[in-house]
């Protein structure tokens, strides 16, 4: 009889810390990231076409590899040449912190620029570019790329 109530004690614990877990979570709501604003469709792709990464996950997409930054700006030129399914976003990290990020940008888009929250860079620089499913905007998977950033003065 002890090693029952032993147990049902165990479960109930369980339960009740299940539940502590989960409860909390159910009101959250997700938030679908936003478009780009700045982002801008084009017709003509023929500078970006022939020089797009394409990532195993399904996607393509031209980036400058050595943007130039002017002022809180920085020009990466972005253009999404991915399949209509998917959307991709643009984070600047410098030495792991979120330095500047773009909206969504959807295919055929352009995007030159996305806004930095400093005008100086020093350390280790890189581009994340994450894809997302159009519909349920679960993750079309993720890349890294390092970048030199440049003066605009140069």
């Amino acid at each position: 009889m002890n090693r029952i109530k032993i147990l049902a004690i165990i479960l109930a614990i369980l339960v009740v810390g299940l539940l502590i877990m989960v409860v909390p979570n159910l009101n959250k709501k997700f938030n679908k990231p936003s478009f780009d604003s700045n982002a801008k469709k084009i017709s003509d792709n023929t500078n970006y076409i022939d020089k797009v990464f394409t990532i195993k996950d399904g996607y393509s997409f031209y980036i400058d590899g050595n943007p130039k930054l002017d002022g809180n700006n920085l020009f990466i030129d972005f253009y999404s040449n991915t399949s209509d399914d998917i959307y991709l976003k643009v984070r600047v990290l410098e030495d792991d912190k979120i330095i500047g990020e773009s909206g969504l940008v959807q295919t055929g888009e352009l995007l030159d620029h996305i806004h930095l929250n400093k005008t100086k860079v020093s350390g280790k620089v890189y581009y994340l570019i994450m894809g997302y499913e159009k519909d349920t905007y679960y993750s079309a998977g993720e890349v890294n790329l390092n970048i030199k950033i440049g003066d605009s003065n140069e």
